[in-house]
Protein backbone atom coordinates (compact mmCIF):
# COMPACT_ATOMS: atom_id res chain seq x y z
CA UNK A 1 0.00 0.00 0.00
CA UNK A 2 2.93 2.31 0.70
CA UNK A 3 4.11 1.87 -2.88
CA UNK A 4 0.62 2.71 -4.12
CA UNK A 5 0.57 5.90 -2.08
CA UNK A 6 4.01 6.82 -3.36
CA UNK A 7 2.83 6.33 -6.95
CA UNK A 8 -0.09 8.74 -6.59
CA UNK A 9 1.98 11.33 -4.76
CA UNK A 10 5.13 11.27 -6.89
CA UNK A 11 4.57 8.89 -9.81
CA UNK A 12 3.75 11.75 -12.19
CA UNK A 13 5.05 15.30 -11.94
CA UNK A 14 4.71 18.64 -13.71
CA UNK A 15 7.56 17.68 -16.05
CA UNK A 16 5.46 14.83 -17.47
CA UNK A 17 2.85 17.15 -18.98
CA UNK A 18 4.61 20.51 -19.36
CA UNK A 19 5.26 22.09 -22.75
CA UNK A 20 8.21 24.35 -23.60
CA UNK A 21 7.34 28.03 -23.29
CA UNK A 22 7.91 29.78 -26.61
CA UNK A 23 9.46 33.21 -26.09
CA UNK A 24 10.36 36.49 -27.81
CA UNK A 25 13.10 39.04 -27.23
CA UNK A 26 11.87 42.14 -25.43
CA UNK A 27 12.28 44.53 -28.43
CA UNK A 28 10.26 42.26 -30.77
CA UNK A 29 7.32 44.01 -32.39
CA UNK A 30 4.14 43.16 -30.48
CA UNK A 31 2.19 42.90 -33.73
CA UNK A 32 4.77 40.54 -35.21
CA UNK A 33 4.81 38.37 -32.07
CA UNK A 34 1.00 38.20 -32.04
CA UNK A 35 1.01 37.15 -35.70
CA UNK A 36 3.50 34.37 -35.02
CA UNK A 37 1.55 33.21 -31.97
CA UNK A 38 -1.59 33.03 -34.10
CA UNK A 39 0.22 30.78 -36.58
CA UNK A 40 1.59 28.59 -33.77
CA UNK A 41 -1.80 28.54 -32.02
CA UNK A 42 -0.29 29.82 -28.76
CA UNK A 43 -2.07 32.18 -26.40
CA UNK A 44 0.87 32.68 -24.02
CA UNK A 45 4.55 33.37 -24.68
CA UNK A 46 7.61 34.26 -22.65
CA UNK A 47 9.55 37.50 -22.99
CA UNK A 48 13.36 37.49 -22.89
CA UNK A 49 15.45 40.35 -21.54
CA UNK A 50 19.17 40.11 -22.27
CA UNK A 51 18.65 36.49 -23.26
CA UNK A 52 16.97 35.47 -20.00
CA UNK A 53 13.28 34.58 -19.76
CA UNK A 54 11.98 37.37 -17.56
CA UNK A 55 8.19 37.42 -17.92
CA UNK A 56 5.30 36.51 -20.15
CA UNK A 57 2.49 37.98 -22.24
CA UNK A 58 -0.93 37.11 -23.59
CA UNK A 59 -1.54 37.15 -27.34
CA UNK A 60 -4.67 39.22 -26.85
CA UNK A 61 -2.64 41.97 -25.14
CA UNK A 62 -0.15 42.39 -27.96
CA UNK A 63 -1.16 45.57 -29.73
CA UNK A 64 1.19 48.40 -30.56
CA UNK A 65 4.76 48.77 -29.37
CA UNK A 66 7.22 46.09 -28.35
CA UNK A 67 6.75 42.85 -26.40
CA UNK A 68 8.41 44.45 -23.38
CA UNK A 69 5.50 46.90 -23.19
CA UNK A 70 3.17 43.99 -22.40
CA UNK A 71 5.34 42.05 -19.98
CA UNK A 72 3.72 40.31 -17.01
CA UNK A 73 5.78 39.07 -14.09
CA UNK A 74 6.15 35.37 -13.36
CA UNK A 75 6.04 36.23 -9.68
CA UNK A 76 2.43 37.36 -10.06
CA UNK A 77 1.46 34.01 -11.61
CA UNK A 78 1.30 30.40 -10.52
CA UNK A 79 4.79 28.89 -10.74
CA UNK A 80 5.67 25.28 -9.86
CA UNK A 81 8.81 23.18 -9.93
CA UNK A 82 9.20 20.59 -12.68
CA UNK A 83 9.17 18.04 -9.84
CA UNK A 84 5.84 19.23 -8.39
CA UNK A 85 3.36 16.35 -7.89
CA UNK A 86 0.56 16.13 -10.42
CA UNK A 87 -1.99 16.62 -7.64
CA UNK A 88 -0.48 20.04 -6.81
CA UNK A 89 -0.47 21.09 -10.47
CA UNK A 90 -4.12 20.11 -10.94
CA UNK A 91 -5.17 21.89 -7.75
CA UNK A 92 -3.51 25.10 -8.99
CA UNK A 93 -5.21 24.79 -12.38
CA UNK A 94 -8.51 24.96 -10.55
CA UNK A 95 -7.71 28.60 -9.76
CA UNK A 96 -5.80 29.69 -12.87
CA UNK A 97 -5.90 28.65 -16.53
CA UNK A 98 -2.12 28.09 -16.62
CA UNK A 99 0.91 27.43 -14.46
CA UNK A 100 4.53 28.05 -15.35
CA UNK A 101 7.15 25.38 -14.73
CA UNK A 102 10.68 25.99 -13.49
CA UNK A 103 13.76 23.93 -14.26
CA UNK A 104 17.46 24.66 -13.66
CA UNK A 105 16.63 27.82 -11.76
CA UNK A 106 14.26 29.53 -14.18
CA UNK A 107 10.90 29.25 -15.90
CA UNK A 108 11.06 27.13 -19.02
CA UNK A 109 7.70 25.46 -19.42
CA UNK A 110 3.96 25.95 -19.20
CA UNK A 111 0.96 23.78 -18.33
CA UNK A 112 -2.59 24.74 -19.28
CA UNK A 113 -5.90 23.07 -18.56
CA UNK A 114 -5.77 21.52 -22.03
CA UNK A 115 -2.75 19.51 -20.86
CA UNK A 116 -5.03 17.65 -18.46
CA UNK A 117 -6.14 15.63 -21.49
CA UNK A 118 -2.69 14.01 -21.72
CA UNK A 119 -2.10 10.32 -21.01
CA UNK A 120 -0.24 10.74 -17.67
CA UNK A 121 -3.15 12.72 -16.21
CA UNK A 122 -5.72 10.24 -17.54
CA UNK A 123 -3.79 7.30 -16.09
CA UNK A 124 -3.45 9.05 -12.73
CA UNK A 125 -7.11 10.02 -12.56
CA UNK A 126 -8.40 6.62 -13.68
CA UNK A 127 -6.28 4.94 -11.01
CA UNK A 128 -7.58 7.28 -8.33
CA UNK A 129 -11.22 6.79 -9.37
CA UNK A 130 -10.65 3.03 -9.43
CA UNK A 131 -9.37 3.19 -5.84
CA UNK A 132 -12.53 5.06 -4.84
CA UNK A 133 -14.72 2.39 -6.47
CA UNK A 134 -12.75 -0.44 -4.86
CA UNK A 135 -13.23 1.24 -1.49
CA UNK A 136 -16.97 1.51 -2.11
CA UNK A 137 -17.10 -2.21 -2.91
CA UNK A 138 -15.10 -3.21 0.17
CA UNK A 139 -17.17 -1.08 2.55
CA UNK A 140 -20.42 -2.30 1.00
CA UNK A 141 -19.43 -5.93 1.53
CA UNK A 142 -18.29 -5.24 5.10
CA UNK A 143 -21.36 -3.29 6.19
CA UNK A 144 -24.15 -5.05 4.26
CA UNK A 145 -24.03 -8.82 4.62
CA UNK A 146 -25.90 -11.22 2.37
CA UNK A 147 -28.75 -9.59 0.47
CA UNK A 148 -29.21 -6.71 2.92
CA UNK A 149 -28.53 -4.13 0.22
CA UNK A 150 -30.77 -5.63 -2.47
CA UNK A 151 -33.76 -3.49 -1.61
CA UNK A 152 -31.71 -0.28 -1.62
CA UNK A 153 -31.56 0.06 -5.41
CA UNK A 154 -34.26 -0.23 -8.05
CA UNK A 155 -35.30 -3.70 -9.27
CA UNK A 156 -33.97 -2.79 -12.72
CA UNK A 157 -30.51 -1.94 -11.39
CA UNK A 158 -30.46 -5.12 -9.28
CA UNK A 159 -31.43 -7.21 -12.29
CA UNK A 160 -28.68 -5.60 -14.37
CA UNK A 161 -26.14 -6.58 -11.70
CA UNK A 162 -27.50 -10.15 -11.63
CA UNK A 163 -27.24 -10.50 -15.38
CA UNK A 164 -23.66 -9.25 -15.35
CA UNK A 165 -22.87 -11.60 -12.47
CA UNK A 166 -24.27 -14.56 -14.40
CA UNK A 167 -22.22 -13.67 -17.46
CA UNK A 168 -19.01 -13.28 -15.49
CA UNK A 169 -19.68 -16.50 -13.59
CA UNK A 170 -20.09 -18.26 -16.95
CA UNK A 171 -16.60 -17.00 -17.80
CA UNK A 172 -15.27 -18.55 -14.57
CA UNK A 173 -14.82 -15.21 -12.83
CA UNK A 174 -15.37 -15.73 -9.12
CA UNK A 175 -17.10 -12.55 -7.98
CA UNK A 176 -19.80 -11.49 -5.57
CA UNK A 177 -22.98 -9.86 -6.84
CA UNK A 178 -21.80 -6.62 -5.23
CA UNK A 179 -18.77 -6.62 -7.55
CA UNK A 180 -21.13 -6.37 -10.51
CA UNK A 181 -22.91 -3.22 -9.38
CA UNK A 182 -22.35 -0.02 -11.29
CA UNK A 183 -20.18 2.64 -9.62
CA UNK A 184 -23.17 4.89 -8.99
CA UNK A 185 -25.25 2.06 -7.51
CA UNK A 186 -22.54 1.31 -4.96
CA UNK A 187 -22.47 4.94 -3.88
CA UNK A 188 -26.25 5.14 -3.73
CA UNK A 189 -26.36 2.18 -1.35
CA UNK A 190 -23.53 3.32 0.88
CA UNK A 191 -24.65 6.87 1.36
CA UNK A 192 -28.07 5.86 2.59
CA UNK A 193 -26.17 4.96 5.77
CA UNK A 194 -25.36 8.17 7.63
CA UNK A 195 -22.41 6.72 9.55
CA UNK A 196 -20.71 5.58 6.33
CA UNK A 197 -21.43 8.89 4.66
CA UNK A 198 -19.87 10.85 7.51
CA UNK A 199 -16.84 8.55 7.64
CA UNK A 200 -16.19 9.37 4.01
CA UNK A 201 -16.46 13.09 4.63
CA UNK A 202 -19.95 13.91 3.31
CA UNK A 203 -22.28 15.92 5.52
CA UNK A 204 -25.36 15.39 3.34
CA UNK A 205 -26.77 12.72 1.05
CA UNK A 206 -27.34 15.34 -1.62
CA UNK A 207 -23.66 16.26 -1.75
CA UNK A 208 -22.59 12.61 -1.61
CA UNK A 209 -24.87 11.69 -4.53
CA UNK A 210 -23.60 14.66 -6.54
CA UNK A 211 -19.96 13.64 -6.02
CA UNK A 212 -20.65 10.02 -6.96
CA UNK A 213 -22.55 11.11 -10.07
CA UNK A 214 -19.67 13.36 -11.12
CA UNK A 215 -17.06 10.68 -10.43
CA UNK A 216 -19.00 8.18 -12.52
CA UNK A 217 -19.21 10.69 -15.37
CA UNK A 218 -15.46 11.30 -15.15
CA UNK A 219 -14.77 7.56 -15.03
CA UNK A 220 -16.87 6.97 -18.13
CA UNK A 221 -15.18 9.79 -20.04
CA UNK A 222 -11.77 8.44 -19.09
CA UNK A 223 -12.69 4.90 -20.09
CA UNK A 224 -14.01 5.99 -23.48
CA UNK A 225 -11.24 8.51 -24.28
CA UNK A 226 -13.67 11.44 -24.19
CA UNK A 227 -12.90 15.06 -23.29
CA UNK A 228 -12.38 15.19 -19.53
CA UNK A 229 -11.86 18.92 -19.07
CA UNK A 230 -14.96 20.57 -20.55
CA UNK A 231 -17.47 19.06 -18.14
CA UNK A 232 -15.27 17.52 -15.46
CA UNK A 233 -12.77 20.20 -14.40
CA UNK A 234 -14.36 20.83 -11.01
CA UNK A 235 -14.47 17.08 -10.30
CA UNK A 236 -10.84 16.64 -11.37
CA UNK A 237 -9.67 19.49 -9.15
CA UNK A 238 -11.72 18.24 -6.20
CA UNK A 239 -10.29 14.75 -6.64
CA UNK A 240 -6.74 16.10 -6.74
CA UNK A 241 -7.27 18.21 -3.63
CA UNK A 242 -8.84 15.22 -1.85
CA UNK A 243 -6.14 12.75 -2.88
CA UNK A 244 -4.68 12.32 0.61
CA UNK A 245 -8.17 11.72 2.02
CA UNK A 246 -8.91 9.16 -0.71
CA UNK A 247 -5.67 7.29 0.00
CA UNK A 248 -6.34 7.41 3.73
CA UNK A 249 -9.82 5.91 3.35
CA UNK A 250 -8.49 3.31 0.89
CA UNK A 251 -5.90 2.03 3.35
CA UNK A 252 -8.19 2.07 6.41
Amino acid sequence: MLQLHRFFRTGFTAADIAEPLVSWDAPTSAVEAAREMEILDFNVAGIRIAGALSGWCLKEDLGEGQCIDHLRSFFESAVVSSEAPLSDVIARLGCTPRVFVTAFGGVGGIITRADLQKAPVRMWLFGLVTLVEETFTRVLKDRFTGDAWHGMITPARLEAARQLHQERTRRNEHLDLADCLQFGDKGLILFKDESIRLEMGFESRTRAKEVVRNLQKLRNNLAHSQDIVAGNLETIVTLARSMDRVLEVTSS
